[in-house]
């Protein structure tokens, strides 16, 4: 498997490394290997972040995610059925950006 490189901007990048090379087919799994890595800093970084209404957008490949018509970004669950959890062999680069 290739290493995917995850580029993580602005003030998330600058508190855990901007650039991660991790062996992932998905943005969940970078993600999950991140948090792994920090013992769950990340996680509870981004929940901090949540609460001050700190929101994301994520390019797989440099462009944004693909997502059906099911997709409703307040129901964690229409997650499933995106391109964030769907297994890409070929997935190079994930960007994880902060929207202002």
């Amino acid at each position: 498997m290739q290493l995917t490189k995850i580029n993580l901007h602005g003030e998330v990048g600058e508190v855990f490394g901007k650039t991660w090379e991790l062996a992932v087919e998905t943005a969940r799994e970078a993600l999950h290997a991140i948090n792994t890595q920090t013992r769950g800093k990340f996680a509870n970084y981004l929940l901090e972040k949540e609460k001050e209404n700190t929101k994301y957008s994520i390019l797989l490949n440099g462009r944004d995610f693909e997502r059906d018509e099911t997709f409703n970004a307040e129901k964690p669950e229409s997650f499933v059925n995106t391109e964030l959890f769907l297994k890409n062999p070929n997935l190079k680069t994930i960007d994880f950006i902060p929207v202002l």
